[in-house]
């Protein structure tokens, strides 16, 4: 019998090493679940198809494309999050061309050069409003990173834009 926390996607989010674990296993219920007969096996309220365009997000993440006010680094499969360094302290524009088969699937930013003041932090998606989560986190050289997660899901293109109000 295997057990599933119950608390987990906030274990997800918070060590996201355990991804690939957790996709393990999933797969090991789907497939119990065909065997029986079963049309749909549900882990944590997600379908196979849900599932199938998480893993695919972290597994073929698509591309970053820094506009403006940046640099893309690209995209850090162990930790499932974007990477991209901060070069003024103006608004940030970039783009990620996600498709079906690499969508883009709740996002994380960790930007680097970060030294505002993180409440003041604004997030436009395609040019609205965009609800998110934010932090800062420091690298091994004592450098504050913001980090951002957005729960958001798109198969298509899409503009981000990050600023200061």
């Amino acid at each position: 019998m295997i057990i599933i926390p119950e608390n987990m996607p906030m274990l997800l989010w918070r060590y996201r090493e355990w991804g690939n674990l957790f996709l393990v296993v999933n797969t090991i219920i789907n497939l119990i679940g065909n065997l029986k007969g079963e049309n749909e096996c549900w882990l944590k309220g997600l379908l196979l198809e849900e599932l199938t365009s998480l893993n695919r997000s972290w597994n073929f993440a698509p591309p970053i494309i820094a506009k403006s006010g940046c640099t893309a680094l690209n995209y850090n499969k162990a930790e499932k999050a974007y990477y991209l360094i901060r070069k003024e302290m103006g608004t940030m524009k970039f783009q990620i061309p996600a498709s079906k088969e690499s969508p883009l699937e709740n996002p994380a930013f960790v930007i680097k050069n970060f030294d505002g003041n993180i409440r003041n932090i604004e997030v436009e998606i395609n040019n609205g409003r965009a609800e998110f989560k934010r932090g800062i986190e420091l690298d091994t050289e004592g450098k504050k990173n913001l980090v951002i997660w957005i729960p958001y899901s798109s198969a298509s293109k899409t503009s981000f834009k990050i600023f200061s109000k």
